[in-house]
């Protein structure tokens, strides 16, 4: 099951801490034409991004956050 697939694609920026993408495709199109602002933090090798407390999808009485991370390997 894909309940937790996320992906986008676009140009970005960076604002202090935050970066913001400007979709311009999505595998959920209703982020096309957003801007995605999300938390960034650069620690040695992992760049970790995570978003801010959400309604989750499934039970919007319940929250969320999405954290997404990634480690270079030299």
């Amino acid at each position: 099951m894909w309940g937790s697939l996320t992906a986008y694609a676009g140009s970005y920026h960076l604002e202090g801490d935050k970066i913001i993408v400007s979709v311009n495709t999505s595998w959920n199109e209703v982020y096309d034409g957003t801007q995605q602002k999300r938390d960034w933090q650069l620690k040695g090798n992992r760049l970790t991004l995570s978003s801010g407390a959400r309604p989750w999808g499934r039970d919007p009485s319940k929250k969320v956050v999405v954290r997404l991370e990634w480690e270079k390997i030299e």
